[in-house]
């Protein structure tokens, strides 16, 4: 019975796993609605037992580029990533995403892109909406 207690306490001791998301800020500075989304989902994540990590991508693609490689290049990189891609960097994007092994969620107003056969012969299809 003493081991199963010592065993029972050991399990419990060690802290608990969450999974760290980084959510990039599309605009240059927290706009409403941007704003509303972060104050609505970060309670959220805390009741989930997410890290949630916020950053601001300047609200521009050569910046947003720059954090994803900034992200990319961390030691404890994060289990998801979520942002807007901004036209011009989204193969360039992805491809170094998929490298990295960064699972990504991309939030999408303006096109869509069609993968074909997971990178390998990569066809890409623009939808304007």
């Amino acid at each position: 019975m003493k081991k199963i207690v010592i065993l029972f306490y050991l399990l419990l001791s060690f802290p608990a796993y969450c999974i760290e998301v980084v959510f990039i800020d599309p605009t240059i500075d927290n706009s409403p609605f941007w704003k509303q989304v972060i104050d609505v989902a970060a309670p959220a994540a805390k009741n989930l037992n997410i890290q949630l990590k916020v950053y601001n991508s300047g609200g521009h693609r050569l910046y947003q580029k720059k954090t994803i490689n900034q992200i990319i290049n961390l030691k404890n990189k994060p289990d998801y990533l979520i942002f807007l891609p901004f036209d011009g960097t989204v193969v360039d994007t992805f491809t170094k995403l998929e490298q990295a092994k960064i699972p990504f969620i991309t939030l999408e107003s303006l096109f869509f892109l069609t993968y074909k056969n997971y990178w390998d012969n990569l066809e890409v299809s623009i939808n304007f909406g």
